[in-house]
């Protein structure tokens, strides 16, 4: 299948996961923009085509519709979703904003923190994900998906 359509996607997290990610999203055409709080992963993919650091959570929730939580835990998570939240309430999100969270997480968790998105109008897609760096540079993450009927509807359109 060949990719023609540009279509941007954000990346929170790019360590060895989402760095692989980044790079098999971008063989598919996608510009991807992504924010790390390691100030050595903007040394590290800044000459990257078709990729945009973003210096903050903020510059890529303005810059994207959908993100990809690929952070190392589900502290580092909730983080990200209440930021996310405050974003919402300050109007800087697009009406269609979805979270897709590659992290393992619990699924009490997933559940308050679904609920807690939804009173905002944000979809959120539960997605952990196995394969190591290695099959997510080649494409082949094994991924477990759900949400809700609304998100995963978004969700295919990535």
């Amino acid at each position: 299948m060949k990719y023609t359509k540009k279509k941007n996607l954000g990346i929170v997290g790019l360590g060895s996961m989402g760095e692989a990610m980044l790079k098999n999203l971008l063989r598919k055409n996608y510009i991807v923009y992504g924010h790390d709080i390691n100030s050595n992963v903007k040394k590290r993919l800044k000459n990257i085509k078709s990729f945009y650091f973003c210096e903050s959570l903020k510059e890529l929730c303005q810059n994207v519709k959908e993100i990809l939580i690929v952070v190392e835990n589900q502290n580092q998570s909730e983080k990200i979703i209440k930021k996310i939240i405050n974003y919402k309430k300050n109007k800087i999100l697009d009406k269609n904003f979805l979270v897709i969270c590659c992290v393992t997480v619990s699924s009490t968790w997933v559940e308050k923190s679904e609920k807690l998105l939804s009173k905002y109008k944000i979809k959120l897609i539960d997605s952990p994900m196995s394969g190591g760096p290695k099959a997510a540079l080649k494409g082949n993450l094994s991924l477990m998906v759900s949400g809700h009927k609304n998100a995963l509807k978004l969700g295919k359109k990535i």
